[in-house]
């Protein structure tokens, strides 16, 4: 399943980064195949996903370790689930 995550933060974007990246690399790891973070500016990023297993990211993405995280750095999150558009 490809999915975008729209971010919003009050964190520089660099800590921002290292903190997502971090986070799938040693807990999400097993279900992600491939990441990508790009900023729309110091405070808003993109990050596409390609997720082998929804279920078990979404019980990562609601530890207590990132929830509280979310909280301190005001980050606000809208998860978009994607699908290729076919052509003929």
């Amino acid at each position: 399943m490809n999915l975008l995550i729209v971010s919003e933060f009050n964190c520089p974007f660099a800590v921002f980064k290292d903190k997502v990246e971090n986070f799938y690399i040693q807990k999400a790891g097993n279900c992600i195949k491939k990441i990508e973070i790009s900023m729309v500016d110091e405070h808003k990023a993109y990050t596409a996903l390609d997720c082998s297993d929804f279920n078990l990211l979404s019980k990562y993405l609601l530890s207590q370790e990132l929830i509280k995280w979310g909280k301190e750095n005001k980050c606000h999150d809208i998860i978009y689930a994607m699908a290729p558009i076919k052509s003929k």
